[in-house]
């Protein structure tokens, strides 16, 4: 788990590949702003809405703009994108241990809005 460590080192352990710590979905989100690749982001803006099911289901929004990203706890009213995903199969994809596009391709996610905008997820967030 990642709690008692400090941001950067989270940050670090993330980029790194300590994936295996990534067992809640706070901390897959936090790996998401870790692994943020802003070179792949120029001029892009774009917002992408989370809604993970499990136990309890949620809402997380990746807001994407200017080469930053950021990522917040709750659902953004007017997404570019919206991926509706059980939190197995995407704490899995955020640990590395399963490809986004043989998930989606496999029906095991679904994906509402600018589809063509998920090609370039892998390459704004590289997960592997």
């Amino acid at each position: 788990m990642l709690a008692g460590r400090l941001p950067v080192e989270v940050a670090y352990a993330m980029r790194d590949g300590d994936m295996a710590t990534i067992d809640d979905v706070p901390a897959s989100m936090d790996r998401l702003r870790a692994v943020f690749n802003p070179a792949e982001a120029a001029g892009v803006s774009a917002r992408l809405l989370f809604v993970i099911t499990g136990a309890t289901t949620q809402e997380w929004t990746v807001a994407i703009a200017d080469g930053r990203c950021e990522v917040r706890e709750g659902a953004d009213p007017a997404p570019t994108v919206t991926l509706r995903i059980p939190e197995d199969v995407w704490l899995a994809m955020a640990r590395g241990e399963k490809s986004g596009r043989d998930a989606f391709m496999n029906g095991e996610y679904q994906v509402e809005g600018d589809i063509m905008f998920m090609m370039r997820f892998g390459k704004l967030f590289p997960l592997k």
